[in-house]
């Protein structure tokens, strides 16, 4: 039975439109895999809008000069509101990859107190520095814009959440010396991914690291993986369509020909959705993708 499906394509309008509600629009010719990789990098950018306890390491002190704008953002934070404008203004820039965010996995936020004409909060010299889950900021300290390779990041990180790194431990490998600052500062700007080492052991980057072009493994992964599960997603319903078929006539309604499926994505996962019976079906879940 003929069959009259594009999943790919219709995954590059589904992240086209999502870059169009956000105000961004992207080139429809570029690739569906550099779109991809823009999509989930800009999402690991931008912070979710859902509540986050508030976590402060031992060190954790803010001057109190920045105290009522901390107060805001911690605020925001807590009660799932838009903390998005207390970042980088180069998150207006969808094609910008955070060498910190990449490598350690660290947000860095602005602690101003009143809004400018771009939308975005007062710029500081002094910033957050926090590590951000969906249910969770985990705020390292306050410093200035010239720490982004400051390893004491890192440190206070681990001294107070250890539980953070279990996962990321790399087995087999003896402590480098190549961690202090300047390294870590030449292997960044080099595209390199470094380790990181605490006491006798080493931890893979816990922001997933850069690649060599300077883009973050994670998006770059995901991309690679969404890809791929929608291509199957496409061979599911071509080596099951005879099944797929007499389940619509089962139900009692027409078959069109050929039949034509177009994929359905919304915040629970993805959709095969036959036009012509209007039947549509549940291919997977974000999570069993991620």
């Amino acid at each position: 039975m003929d069959v009259d499906l594009d999943f790919r394509a219709d995954f590059k309008d589904y992240l086209l439109a999502q870059f169009t509600k956000q105000g961004y629009q992207i080139p429809q010719e570029k690739p569906l895999q550099e779109i991809a990789y823009l999509y989930f990098n800009f999402q690991r950018r931008s912070i979710p809008l859902c509540p986050r306890a508030i976590l402060e390491s031992s060190e954790f002190h803010c001057p109190s000069e920045h105290a009522v704008g901390y107060l805001a953002l911690k605020e925001k934070l807590i009660t799932g509101q838009n903390a998005n404008p207390y970042l980088s203004k180069r998150l207006r820039d969808v094609h910008y990859n955070d060498p910190l965010l990449n490598d350690w996995g660290i947000h860095h936020f602005h602690l101003g107190t009143d809004l400018d004409q771009s939308g975005f909060v007062e710029r500081t010299k002094k910033l957050l520095f926090a590590f951000v889950t969906n249910h969770k900021v985990y705020c390292i300290n306050i410093y200035d814009h010239l720490s982004w390779c400051n390893k004491d990041i890192m440190n206070v990180l681990y001294n107070n959440w250890p539980d953070l790194f279990e996962h990321k431990i790399i087995k087999g490998i003896s402590p480098s010396v190549f961690d202090d600052d300047e390294y870590i500062s030449t292997f960044r700007k080099s595209g390199i991914m470094s380790p990181i080492r605490f006491g006798n052991s080493m931890y893979a980057p816990l922001g997933g690291g850069l690649t060599t072009a300077k883009t973050s493994v994670r998006a770059t992964l995901y991309a690679n993986r969404y890809i791929s599960v929608i291509k199957n997603f496409e061979k599911f319903i071509k080596d099951n369509i005879d099944y797929i078929s007499n389940k619509i006539l089962e139900s009692g309604l027409t078959l069109s020909a050929p039949l034509k499926f177009v994929l359905y994505i919304n915040h629970i996962g993805f959709f095969a959705h036959e036009l012509g019976s209007n039947v549509a079906f549940r291919l997977c879940n974000h999570e069993d993708i991620k």
